[in-house]
């Protein structure tokens, strides 16, 4: 997971270099195998990731603007359920959902919503 996570995060900077560079990005995601790679890498991994792992994971996501396929989603809350995030962590959650327009199931919101409570006084502003 943390291979898939750190790909993304490559694509991600790629993406930024220009508009060209962001035209070819979203071409590659869409035309290419390789989201199939990185579900195959999430069937066999993501359920045994730590919460670093996940939020990086879908904070790259986040960052390409792509969302992931509905099998990685459904595997990712259903570890994100097993994990406490930190202060950044829930941050960068929280900001991929939304950039990638994903509502969260009931069951992770309340997770999330009770490792706030416990470390939202150590969140600090970027």
């Amino acid at each position: 997971v943390f291979c898939a996570g750190h790909t993304l995060r490559v694509l991600a900077r790629f993406k930024r270099q220009s508009r060209e560079s962001s035209l070819i990005t979203k071409r590659f995601l869409k035309e290419s195998e390789f989201m199939l790679h990185i579900e195959r890498i999430c069937e066999r991994r993501l359920l045994r990731a730590n919460h670093l792992l996940l939020a990086m994971l879908l904070h790259g996501f986040g960052t390409l603007d792509f969302a992931p396929s509905k099998r990685i989603l459904e595997l990712w809350f259903q570890q994100g359920k097993n994990v406490e995030f930190e202060a950044q962590g829930l941050a960068n959650v929280m900001w991929a959902l939304a950039k990638i327009k994903v509502r969260p199931p009931d069951g992770f919101l309340d997770t999330w919503f009770s490792s706030f409570s416990k470390q939202h006084l150590s969140v600090k502003a970027q």
